[in-house]
């Protein structure tokens, strides 16, 4: 089966705003697409509202950064609905699959040395702290978990290893968004890293 690779939490959003236009353009009128869900009009609507409030909240408010962000999880709503129904219209055509995800505008995601857990973060228990979970692998692995702070180069850094699929990470900042992601483990072998997800502390 393909997949949609979206890397939503790697990119900037710059970069989403700039994707959002580009599988727009891809995907409007694209045989391969005759009735996309969510919708083109909603795609772009969404696209439209992160790119002023990313301009908005240039030298703005906490409360502008604050709608840029919610207006960036909307965003990730929509393109991850999109990128849903590509890899479904795609499946259903296996000698074209990989065609029809790249007509989109889309990348085809590449399978690595293990498969790769999907994460997600929540509120750690202690304050400016986050749990930070993997989806368990197969047999006896461990777990490298990786952290950025800086959303404009997503330069990752260890920030633990576990024979468990959950991680405890304290000294975050209050206000400020963080990055995470995992790979499997086993013996010297490092699998590929997860599509990151992330995490704003205290807000």
């Amino acid at each position: 089966m393909k997949k949609v690779k979206l890397n939503l939490s790697k990119l900037t959003i710059s970069k989403k705003v700039t994707l959002g236009g580009a599988v727009s353009g891809k995907m409007n009128g694209n045989p391969f697409f005759p009735t996309p869900s969510p919708a083109i009009t909603d795609l772009n609507d969404a696209t439209k509202d992160l790119k002023i409030a990313a301009e908005n909240s240039v030298k703005g408010t906490q409360e502008q950064t604050e709608i840029m962000y919610a207006k960036e999880t909307a965003f990730d709503i929509v393109i991850t609905g999109i990128a849903g129904y590509v890899t479904l219209t795609a499946n259903q055509d296996t000698d074209n699959s990989s065609t029809i995800i790249n007509s989109a505008g889309l990348e085809e995601a590449k399978k690595g040395v293990y498969d790769v857990p999907p994460i997600r973060a929540k509120k750690g228990p202690l304050p400016l702290s986050a749990f930070v979970y993997a989806k368990a692998g197969k047999g006896k692995v461990g777990y490298r978990f990786q952290m950025a702070m800086d959303a404009d180069t997503l330069i990752f850094s260890d920030c633990g290893n576990s024979q468990i699929r959950k991680l405890l990470v304290m000294g975050l900042t209050f206000g400020k968004k963080y990055w995470f992601r995992v790979a499997i483990t086993k013996g010297a072998v490092t699998g590929d890293f997860s599509d990151p997800c992330s995490l704003l502390i205290g807000m």
